[in-house]
């Protein structure tokens, strides 16, 4: 007599990916993307293409020809001549904003994470530095100067033709003063500060930085020299305000919470795109 056995469940795959869902939380005001139409990146392009270089042809030798070969003699990629007054790069783009010596410059508008876009965007604002974006601009350095970068910086005083397009095309995309009307948020009753008003205009980059240690970056406004400082002079306490604070909330912004999910098919894609290449 045989014994009956159990149907064994199906052994799940380590590899398998599932999929998530993450709730994040995010800032509330959008970061505006000053993307070109193709008429101005068409000219753009044929800025960049008269400083393009010469990338010598190099066609990468298979293992098995130079694993016997010793490391130090074995071929090598030649270098690429430098671009003097070209930035490659978000990290020292961001660099030479910070050290002043950024005056314009390039991004790719299909960058993933779209998050690494945003800071260089902020830091631009920052920093006042002239910025736009389109798509393919990793394409066209490649093909012109060997390096396939999603952020093109202008050193100053070089291309100055590249960087009065640049400045131009800005100033289109970016309006002057990008400011909220507060009045039409508050209540009618409530009649804010002049102080309060200024502090909720929208500007492109809200944080404040010092330029010198010794130096405040904040000064608060001067209490006014007519206006009563408290009711009793000469006591030790907090003064609570007869009117009501409620509406204030409409002052500020909430933030913004969004559901993420991942995509488990990633491995499979990339394997897809190995095939192929």
């Amino acid at each position: 007599m045989t014994a009956k056995t159990l149907k064994s469940n199906k052994l799940i795959s380590k590899t398998k990916l599932k999929r998530t869902i993450k709730n994040v939380v995010c800032r509330p005001d959008p970061i505006l993307w000053p993307k070109v139409s193709e008429v101005e990146r068409d000219v753009i392009d044929t800025l960049l293409q008269k400083y393009r270089i010469e990338i010598p042809e190099y066609k990468k030798t298979h293992w098995n020809e130079i694993k016997l070969i010793p490391k130090v003699n074995r071929p090598k990629q030649p270098p690429l001549p430098k671009v003097k007054g070209l930035l490659f790069g978000i990290s020292e783009c961001r660099n030479a904003m910070a050290n002043g010596t950024c005056s314009a410059l390039l991004l790719e508008i299909d960058i993933n994470p779209k998050l690494l876009g945003e800071s260089v965007i902020e830091a631009c604002n920052t920093f006042q530095v002239p910025h736009i974006c389109f798509k393919g601009l990793r394409d066209i350095c490649k093909n012109y100067f060997g390096i396939p970068t999603s952020s093109l910086g202008i050193v100053k005083n070089n291309f100055e033709d590249l960087q009065n397009v640049i400045t131009v095309y800005h100033k289109q995309k970016y309006p002057e003063k990008t400011q909220t009307n507060v009045v039409e948020v508050i209540e009618e009753t409530h009649k804010p500060s002049e102080v309060l008003i200024e502090a909720m205009n929208v500007q492109p980059y809200p944080y404040l930085y010092r330029k010198n240690k010794n130096t405040r970056i904040f000064t608060p406004a001067k209490e006014k020299s007519n206006q009563k400082r408290n009711k009793f002079e000469g006591q030790n306490y907090i003064n609570v305000p007869i009117a009501s604070t409620k509406s204030d909330r409409k002052l500020y912004m909430n933030m913004i919470l969004k559901k993420m999910q991942n995509n488990p098919d990633r491995q499979k894609q990339l394997n897809k795109r190995k095939i192929k290449k």
